[in-house]
């Protein structure tokens, strides 16, 4: 469907590429939510938040116990976001509810993952672009 290579000139920015991943998730999430690949989407990320969380409950020790509090947070907001998810089909804009919490999901939970796991802040530029997406799926409820 999207081949990286045929893009890759076209996206130098942090914004392009956050801008191109969100258009692919909408458009993966055109998909009525009914449909069997889109359950099958939700129920992957409810596993990794149950995982991600267990893991960084019982296994996750970090140098610096800060890095422990990152995880805890990520893994919140990515269990409360994926039973948001669970909803998207009675919501009266499922597509962008959807596409805009799945996108939160990645870019908020993932970058403070990736920031906890290798215990480096510099890899949390797109934790903002993950907040803006939940506040977009929550504000998408009022219309």
């Amino acid at each position: 469907m999207y081949e990286l290579n045929s893009f890759a000139p076209f996206y130098s920015t942090l914004e392009d590429i956050v801008v191109f991943v969100l258009f692919m998730i909408y458009d993966f999430c055109k998909i009525n939510c009914y449909q069997f690949s889109c359950f099958n989407f939700r129920k992957f990320i409810g596993i990794a938040a149950l995982g991600l969380g267990t893991y960084g409950a019982h296994a996750f020790k970090p140098k610096n116990p800060s890095y422990k509090e990152v995880w805890q947070t990520a893994s919140l907001y990515h269990l409360v976001h994926t039973a948001a998810l669970v909803a998207a089909p009675i919501t009266s804009h499922p597509n962008i509810y959807g596409s805009l919490l799945t996108a939160g999901i990645l870019a908020f939970s993932g970058t403070c993952y990736t920031v906890a796991y290798l215990e480096d802040r510099k890899y949390s530029k797109l934790a903002p672009f993950g907040g803006f997406a939940f506040i977009g799926a929550w504000a998408s409820l009022m219309f």
